[in-house]
């Protein structure tokens, strides 16, 4: 059985980027002189980037909403219609939160459900 290797990121004063690069972290991206943010993989954020072209959709107007659909309410599903509404392509994300009295696991269930429902008539 393999170890999973955690997804760990750092936000430091430049100055401390040398200490964080001894350490296994790798810079993502700074604001020269002030901050820099690090991860603990050289490649995961290259990898994930690659994934989303991969999963590129057509059109010129991309929308995401990030929202913390716990959960999924009508106000939830008016908000995603709307945005789909005035988008080509709209991502959805899910913040995951386990300090509400819904379990995460049924968010992203009922978010997808709740808008799928508004563009298919067989409900699938």
């Amino acid at each position: 059985m393999s170890a999973i290797t955690p997804q760990l990121f750092i936000y430091t004063k430049v100055q401390n980027e040398a200490l964080f690069r001894q350490c296994g972290f790798y810079p993502i991206a700074s604001v020269p002189g002030i901050v820099v943010l690090m991860e603990n993989s050289p490649c995961r954020l290259k990898r994930y980037a690659a994934q989303l072209a991969s999963e590129r959709q057509p059109g010129d107007t991309i929308g995401s909403i990030v929202m913390n659909a716990n959960p999924f309410t009508r106000g939830h599903q008016y908000l995603v219609r709307e945005a789909a509404a005035r988008c080509d392509w709209l991502h959805l994300f899910l913040v995951k939160e386990n300090t509400s009295r819904f379990p995460y696991d049924e968010s992203p269930r009922s978010g997808t459900e709740g808008h799928r429902g508004d563009h298919q008539s067989d409900g699938a």
